[in-house]
Parts: structure tokens; C-alpha cells; sequence
């Protein structure tokens, strides 16, 4: 365990904290947010097109070979979606640092919180290969699955599942982990996946409680993502505070923000 002892964590404390820390970031969270999608999309759009010819070639492959051509379309996709993330995944470490900073008082300056994602940014590339390859695998497996049995059976949700797990602890616990502790790649992801196993139950309820919340505040018109959306990346930074502790975080970024 880094840092302080965890907090007893309860989850109606943490969603009603997460709540009240809401005012102050609702604007760089959302314009954060809106770059980060809306670059996404750009880039998936632009490498699409470029795709096409290689797209051309795996489905004649596909036709003649179907097994090799749905690995080859797999892993096509997958190299589509992770080249724009190379940019984003930086969007989206800086959106999570603003809940880390919100939930221990810090104020939340979107230069300082890019400033610290630069700042380990060879590692936080290293967390986002590490994380393609291993959702790669995943997806691979599951087609595989899907592919043979034609139904989605007890194998493809698990796969789902671990897929889901995995997203989960390397957003919550490994990405601020590196930027915090500025620790290896390797060390950050093993932290979170130890604390992410030892408080899956409470992590699993809290965060389908407010997806249930995401989903309603959409309705009609996703005027209610203006609040509920900061208050889930304000949840993510009270886990990792609870959880890990930041002392010596929060007197070294002190500090540098008065200089």
C-alpha cells in the first residue's frame, strides 16, 4: 500500500462526495471531454479512409479464408482505433488528474494537469500499448468464440467481462498511479490490479450505480452528462485517493503550483 491507510469506503459517501465536488470542473471536464471525442472521431474517420485498400484485400482473403480473415480484420480495427488513441489516451489521463486533483483540494489548472501527464509521457504511451495489446487478445479470443458457437455463450461474456475488468483498473488506479508516483509501467499496473481485485465488489457497484446515472442524465437531450459526467471523473479520483493515498502528491504539487 502507497500513501496513507484507505478510508472506510462506503459508497454513498464516495457518489455523495463525488456529487458535492462537482462545482469547478463541470467546463474543463466537458471541453476536455468534447476534444477528446471529437479528435477521436476525426482521426477514426480520416484513418478509415485511408484503410480502404487494405480493407479491400482482407475482405478477398476473407472470402477464401474466413478464419484468417476475421483475424486479419481484428486486428485491422484495432490498429485503426489505437493510433488516434495515442493522442487521446493523453486527453484522457489529463481528465482523470483533474478528479484526482478536485477530490484532494487542489486547484485545477488544465496547464499543470498537462504539464504532469507530459511529464511521464513515454510511460503513459508504454500503459496505452500495454493496454491495446492485452484488449486485442481479448477481442481476438471472443471472435474466435463468437465465430464457432454463432450465440453469445457463457465464454463470451466472460471474455467481455475481463475486458470490462481490465479498462476498469487501468483508468482508475493505473493511469493516475503513474502519473502520481511516477513509477514504472510494469509497477502501476500491478498496483491496480492488487487494489483493484481487493475492493472489486464496492468498485463494481459504485461504478454501475453511476453508469445507471450516466444513462438517465442523458435523457432527453444530455443536458444532465454537464453534471454527471465530472462527477464520475471526480468518483475515479476519490477511489484512487481513498485507495492509495497522496500525501507527498498533493505537498509536491502544492509547491509547484505556486511557483
Amino acid at each position: 500500500m502507497l500513501g496513507q491507510q484507505p478510508r472506510d469506503l462506503a459508497i454513498i459517501h464516495i457518489i455523495n462526495e463525488s456529487w458535492h465536488l462537482v462545482r469547478g470542473i463541470k467546463w474543463p471536464v466537458f471541453w476536455l471531454s468534447f476534444a477528446f471525442n471529437l479528435f477521436f472521431s476525426i482521426a477514426i474517420l480520416l484513418l478509415a479512409i485511408s484503410y480502404i485498400p487494405i480493407g479491400v484485400f482482407v475482405f478477398t482473403i476473407s472470402q477464401q479464408m474466413p478464419a484468417l480473415g476475421h483475424l486479419l480484420q481484428t486486428i485491422m480495427t484495432s490498429l485503426i482505433f489505437f493510433l488516434p488513441n495515442i493522442v487521446t489516451w493523453y486527453l484522457l489521463a489529463a481528465i482523470i488528474m483533474i478528479g484526482v486533483r478536485q477530490s484532494i483540494g487542489l486547484p485545477v489548472i488544465v496547464g499543470a494537469v498537462f504539464s504532469e501527464c507530459m511529464s511521464v509521457g513515454f510511460k503513459l504511451l508504454g500503459l496505452a500499448a500495454c493496454y491495446f495489446f492485452v484488449s486485442l487478445i481479448i477481442k481476438i479470443l471472443l471472435g474466435f468464440v463468437l465465430d464457432n458457437s454463432g450465440l453469445f455463450t457463457f465464454t463470451g461474456f466472460f471474455l467481455v467481462a475481463i475486458l470490462g475488468y481490465f479498462t476498469l483498473f487501468m483508468y482508475v488506479f493505473s493511469l493516475p498511479l503513474l502519473i502520481t508516483k511516477k513509477c514504472s509501467v510494469f509497477f502501476a499496473v500491478k498496483q491496480g490490479f492488487d487494489m483493484i481485485n481487493r475492493h472489486m465488489i464496492k468498485i463494481t457497484l459504485c461504478y454501475t450505480l453511476i453508469f445507471i446515472l450516466l444513462i438517465l442524465s442523458a435523457i432527453p437531450f444530455g443536458i444532465g452528462l454537464i453534471w454527471t459526467i465530472p462527477m464520475t471523473c471526480v468518483m475515479s479520483g476519490i477511489w484512487f485517493r481513498d485507495v492509495f493515498g497522496l500525501n507527498s502528491y498533493l505537498t509536491v504539487s502544492r509547491k509547484q503550483d505556486s511557483q
